[in-house]
């Protein structure tokens, strides 16, 4: 579950606070936490290292899911060598990145960076492809 608060001002102070709620009654409140809203927001990856285990000629999608204000830079690392797109392997626009039809030779670590004025992160995903 989750909540966006909108129409808020920069810079004003606004305090914040969870209860939970069920047919019994309410529960007690979390700490209140008081934060201004601002519009820089360090660049973050919003997804995990992971494992991915692959048929041989199966197409494989590796997340790398970002927020950030402005909004970050993607680049792709293949075992440490830049990524240049081409027709089986690509970046796509939300910034995962598209394998078609692996072989043995795309086993491997393939790793994100993303990057804004505010900050930066980096995952790693390894690929294990099974059969020929």
């Amino acid at each position: 579950m989750s909540f966006e608060a909108s129409g808020l001002t920069k810079q004003e102070p606004y305090e914040f606070w969870v209860t939970a709620s069920t047919n019994i009654g309410e529960g007690q409140p979390t700490k209140p936490l008081i934060i201004a809203p601002n519009t820089r927001v360090p660049a973050m990856i919003a997804s995990f290292d992971d494992i991915f285990t692959a048929t041989y000629r199966e197409d494989v999608k590796l997340p790398c899911l970002t927020v950030g204000v402005p909004a970050p830079e993607i680049t792709w690392k293949i075992k440490g060598t830049p990524l240049e797109n081409n027709d089986r392997i690509r970046q796509l626009p939300e910034g995962s990145l598209l394998i078609r039809s692996v072989t043995r030779q795309d086993a491997g670590e393939y790793s994100c960076f993303v990057e804004n004025s505010f900050g930066k992160d980096k995952i790693t995903h390894n690929i294990m492809v099974l059969g020929k």
